[in-house]
């Protein structure tokens, strides 16, 4: 803990729930470092499909997205737009 915050870093998807409960119960600011995919795309957890389409796109751009990746993202979106 340092200037009174608290700080985690959580790489278990299991524990995701467990260390922002400690952090919201923290009296002072926190801190929570996720570890995500290294390809996962940066994208809104309620993405529009515009922003979607973009992240898309990014193959062509010569980004490094996997194709699971991409999938998701717009699957998701469909979903939560339809």
């Amino acid at each position: 803990m340092a200037c009174g915050a608290a700080g985690s870093t959580v790489d278990d998807p299991t524990k995701v729930e467990q260390v922002w409960a400690e952090a919201f119960a923290h009296s002072g600011p926190a801190l929570v470092e996720t570890v995500v995919a290294p390809n996962e795309p940066t994208i809104p957890g309620h993405a529009t499909l515009n922003q979607a389409w973009h992240v898309a796109k990014a193959p062509v751009r010569g980004e490094n997205y996997s194709k699971s990746s991409i999938k998701t993202v717009l699957a998701d979106t469909v979903r939560e737009n339809i």
